[in-house]
């Protein structure tokens, strides 16, 4: 989340300061969850837009939508 975060202030050219409340979170809160892509790699398929482009568009997307 923070990776994605970071990305969209960067593309809307904003600061923010991030405030964490740990009364919010659950006793057995997962801290990390990662993703596992070898199997689909596997049969052949390869990512052809990158992360931070993908945001980019979904950016734009909502920025177009709401002029």
């Amino acid at each position: 989340m923070q990776q994605m975060l970071d990305l969209l202030c960067e593309l809307a050219g904003v600061h923010v300061r991030i405030e964490v409340a740990a009364e919010k979170f659950r006793p057995v809160e997962t801290l990390r969850l990662f993703g596992d892509s070898s199997r689909i790699r596997a049969l052949g398929w390869e990512p052809r837009i990158d992360f931070k482009q993908t945001l980019k568009d979904i950016f734009d997307y909502w920025l177009a939508a709401e002029a």
